[in-house]
């Protein structure tokens, strides 16, 4: 990855979609993951191995950004620890603040948080994706272990650094009971925010060919395969239930939404905080179908047409 064009980030669309705050810099350090997460579509797309750029190349390209804040869109900044830990060091000079995506074994390693957090890092998205052990074999995530989230969460907050949990609702060994231990998991854990996904079974994802076997894709629109969009058949609650769950848990505030600027701008803003901020916005969804299923308004939840 030595010498890779700097991304044009001018050029994307200034929609709601992809609208980047303009005091907010983006940066790539690595690609790739070894994990064989059937639902997930790094892997597919960036491939099974790590792969890391220069870390002085790296550190150039944020010097030359000219902004304090800064998000690593690495899908798992902590991929390879030793070279993460040589990039940090380099960053503490710098003094920015930073966030960035990590598995659960960032949390497993004191040398690397005291060292994110020394180099400026103020909030890590962490792919806890399920609270159910069950549901997290099935789909081939082996090295999450819901027994142990509480106690790395808490170490990740001894940092001062903000814990987004991404949770993933409609695995095949969710039922309609999920949504409320869910719930239960994010405040007994004390996660400052969440951020909620139903199952999105991307082309290329081991998860989209398996469920095209079962037939039970039912929607080809990807424009539906975001934010409320059901578009395959639950194996054990109806789409009505996925649906109903996943609104009721956003209409609990756990969402993301204007708080990443704050934890930013606040030193040692980790610390058990709780925040509640409004529903995400812009035009939500439908719920189409190819074959027969009930189809939802999503901007009216809980109502069918």
């Amino acid at each position: 990855m030595e010498s890779l064009p700097r991304p044009r980030l001018d050029l994307l669309s200034q929609s709601w979609r992809f609208r980047r705050p303009p005091w907010l810099g983006m940066v790539q350090s690595s690609r790739g993951c070894p994990y064989q997460c059937e639902f997930c579509s790094t892997s597919a797309f960036w491939g099974h191995k790590f792969r890391s750029r220069p870390t002085d190349e790296v550190v150039d390209e944020v010097r030359s950004l000219g902004i304090r804040f800064l998000f690593f869109v690495d899908d798992d900044i902590a991929g390879t620890p030793s070279n993460t830990k040589i990039l940090l060091e380099k960053l503490i000079p710098l003094k920015i603040r930073w966030a960035s995506q990590a598995g659960i074994g960032i949390a497993k390693d004191d040398k690397l948080l005291s060292l994110a957090q020394r180099s400026g890092c103020r909030h890590l998205l962490v792919g806890f994706e399920s609270v159910e052990e069950k549901s997290l074999e099935a789909v081939h995530k082996r090295q999450n272990k819901p027994s142990e989230y509480k106690e790395l969460i808490r170490k990740i907050h001894d940092y001062g650094i903000v814990v987004q949990a991404a949770i993933v609702m409609g695995l095949d060994n969710d039922s309609n009971e999920v949504f409320q231990k869910i719930d239960y998991f994010l405040q007994e854990a004390e996660v400052d925010i969440v951020q909620l996904n139903i199952l999105y079974p991307y082309p290329g994802t081991k998860i989209r060919d398996r469920l095209q076997k079962e037939g039970r894709i039912t929607s080809k629109d990807w424009s539906n395969y975001m934010l409320a969009g059901v578009n395959y058949l639950p194996h054990k609650m109806s789409q009505q239930e996925l649906y109903d769950g996943y609104k009721w848990l956003l209409e609990k505030k756990h969402l993301l939404r204007g708080d990443l600027e704050k934890n930013f701008q606040s030193p040692g803003v980790g610390a058990k905080r709780r925040h509640h901020p409004e529903n995400e916005s812009g035009p939500a969804p439908k719920l189409p179908t190819d074959s027969g299923h009930t189809q939802y308004d999503s901007t009216s939840p809980g109502t069918c047409e």
